[in-house]
């Protein structure tokens, strides 16, 4: 059994613009992350954290999630979070689901 769950959709979200959680009952797969020092927010604003968590749907194209200046360790500011969330309604299937991630590091010398 099993099927597919939609992209998070919410109000057009993206990782520029990700947008407020989804509400119970809602069938979407997103992402968060509470890194607020992104570097291609361009205008100041921490726009995963800014209000509250927001979510940005996956896409095949490379979107940044975690932005750091210097070395990054588990202790360390540099280090960042990212969630996932998904919701099923009523009409989803039961069954087994699953995806693939990919992460892409890009180090700043």
């Amino acid at each position: 059994g099993g099927g597919t769950i939609a992209d998070f959709t919410t109000g057009s979200a993206t990782n520029l613009t990700p947008k407020a959680s989804w509400s119970s009952g809602t069938e979407d797969f997103g992402y968060t992350t509470d890194d607020a020092t992104l570097s291609n927010t361009g205008d100041g604003i921490a726009r995963f954290t800014s209000s509250g968590p927001k979510f940005a749907p996956f896409t095949t194209s490379d979107a940044e999630v975690h932005f750091g200046t210097g070395p990054v360790d588990e202790t360390s500011a540099g280090f960042a979070c990212i969630g996932y969330q998904w919701g099923t309604s009523g009409t989803s299937p039961a069954g087994s689901y699953s995806t693939t991630v990919i992460y892409t590091s890009v180090p700043n010398f």
